[in-house]
């Protein structure tokens, strides 16, 4: 398993990479941002069945959240490598900024 976010990184990266070996389509950066926005409505979708606002939900929610979770992460993953972003200075430049202004 990973031990950094660098890694994360880099596992997210390899993965699209064999996935475009093998699919017909070749995804760019707003398909990927796209299959990103789906997975943060299948998201919503599961904050609002663990909010009781909804029923409808046939899987484990711990499971389900974790999944798109981690599958919005992957997209933030190579969607960053796809523009050239340094994720991880970006993240901590941004949680700095943050910090900075409370």
């Amino acid at each position: 398993m990973p031990n950094n976010f660098q890694d994360i990184i880099n596992k997210a990266v390899e993965v699209r990479e064999k996935y475009s070996q093998t699919s017909p389509k070749q995804w760019n950066v707003e398909q990927v941002f796209m299959g990103m926005v789906k997975d943060v409505g299948d998201l919503s979708k599961i904050l609002m069945v663990n909010g009781e606002y909804r029923n409808d939900l046939d899987k484990d929610i711990k499971e389900a959240l974790q999944h798109e979770l981690a599958d919005i992460l992957y997209c933030i993953a190579v969607i960053a490598d796809k523009t050239g972003v340094d994720l991880e200075k970006s993240f901590w430049q941004a949680m700095s900024e943050i910090e900075n202004k409370l």
